[in-house]
């Protein structure tokens, strides 16, 4: 059989490409690694949770003397508490949640407008006292039953209208089992009020629910336990207890405040005294760990009408709390120093709730004396010396940085 020439030729061009082209592969192919590694797996993205913070401000007594409502009746024969806290209005207000020790009761005007020994405000002081900025009265201390249980509980009845929360007190067993939480900016703060004592001996046994009574701390140990187990991450106990007018703590108080934080408690605060007592960073053993947690043992009055040295001035502290992925903590206290003044240029006299922040120019519409800019300044030296520890982020606030 013949094979024509130019099918021969053509296939045997065909062949030599079809060679080049084996020849060609198998040399790329000799190149490339046989084994290449595999691809990494997708890392996992760790997603860590942002810190929160929220400021909690805590104020001092808040003793409605009767010379204190006789200075708030105005021309018109209301009465007008709104000139007495204006000044310290913007550092209430600046505070993401405020607590106030009411010591005074709301029990209206039938009872008797009264001051000391047993209290009774117009029902206007709890408006005021919220437009001041103020979130949350406590109501348990001494003073809670100057008026009977009625008076107590209507006082509860009056600070609910006036848009605020309280504790401390209650108008029913349910009541006094709950534990007030407040979550505050994604923070679940508990706030536990409790009191060492009431007037005159008088003790609601009738209503034994009626005033949260320290005793030996027990209770509060347990409602601090039960309010961490169902996801509070921070709790406070603002206790009212102490001696009056003794610028320290006693040794039952330090053994008490050891065993809450000890329990559960995260921070005390207190009142009682009527003068500011020292805060500090207290440790103790919490679960066989250490446990440091803050104590400012007494803020003083607020507001008041006394004048004795260290009795006419208290502090209000600022917590500012931190929640990590890991723990909630205090990271900063500032405290504002306040004093009242005394304005006796008028009849009736006047009284002016003054804010004493560092660096700055204090202005009131009632003017101040040579007398007063002393005591200002003897104030702030007092409350520097017993208070200030800028080392341990213990400070005053500072009108230049607020």
């Amino acid at each position: 059989m013949k094979i024509n020439g130019r099918i021969l030729i053509f296939l045997l061009a065909f062949c030599a490409v079809v060679t080049a082209v084996f020849l060609f592969a198998g040399r790329i192919k000799a190149q490339t690694p046989l084994d290449l590694p595999a691809a990494p797996p997708p890392q996992p993205v760790v997603v860590v949770p942002p810190v929160k913070t929220a400021t909690v401000l805590f104020a001092g007594d808040i003793l409605m003397h009767k010379s204190l409502n006789d200075a708030a009746v105005d021309k018109d024969g209301n009465y007008d508490y709104a000139p007495l806290f204006i000044d310290v209005t913007p550092f209430i207000k600046s505070a993401d949640y405020a607590i106030g020790n009411l010591e005074t009761t709301l029990s209206g005007e039938k009872a008797g407008y009264t001051g000391y020994p047993c209290f009774n405000t117009p029902d206007i002081l709890a408006k005021v006292l919220s437009d001041t900025g103020f979130d949350m009265l406590a109501t348990a201390n001494n003073h809670c039953l100057d008026r009977g249980v009625d008076g107590l509980k209507r006082t509860q009845y009056v600070i609910e209208q006036a848009g605020m929360d309280h504790t401390g007190t209650n108008r029913s067993k349910k009541e006094s089992d709950a534990i007030i939480v407040k979550q505050i900016n994604g923070i679940k703060i508990a706030i536990l009020n409790y009191t060492a004592m009431t007037n005159g001996g008088m003790v609601a046994k009738k209503y034994k629910y009626t005033v949260n009574y320290i005793g030996d701390g027990a209770e509060i140990i347990k409602k601090a336990q039960k309010t961490k187990k169902s996801g509070t991450d921070f709790v406070i106990a603002y206790l009212h207890f102490g001696n009056e007018y003794e610028r320290n703590p006693t040794n039952d108080e330090k053994v008490l405040v050891n065993k809450l934080l000890a329990g559960g408690v995260d921070a005390v605060i207190g009142a009682h005294p009527h003068v500011v007592q020292p805060i500090e960073w207290v440790t103790v053993k919490r679960d066989k760990d250490d446990y440091t947690g803050l104590v400012a043992w007494s803020l003083g009055n607020f507001v008041s009408a006394q004048r004795p040295r260290y009795r006419d001035s208290g502090i209000a502290v600022n917590l500012k709390i931190e929640k990590s992925e890991t723990a909630t903590t205090i990271k900063e206290v500032k405290y504002l120093p306040v004093w009242v003044q005394h304005d006796k240029s008028t009849d009736p006299a006047k009284y002016r709730l003054l804010p004493l922040p560092a660096n700055s120019t204090l202005k009131t519409d009632t003017g101040l004396t040579e007398a007063d800019l002393t005591r200002i300044e003897e104030i702030k030296e007092e409350l520097s010396s017993q208070v200030d520890k800028p080392n341990e982020n213990i400070i005053v606030v500072s009108a230049e940085k607020e």
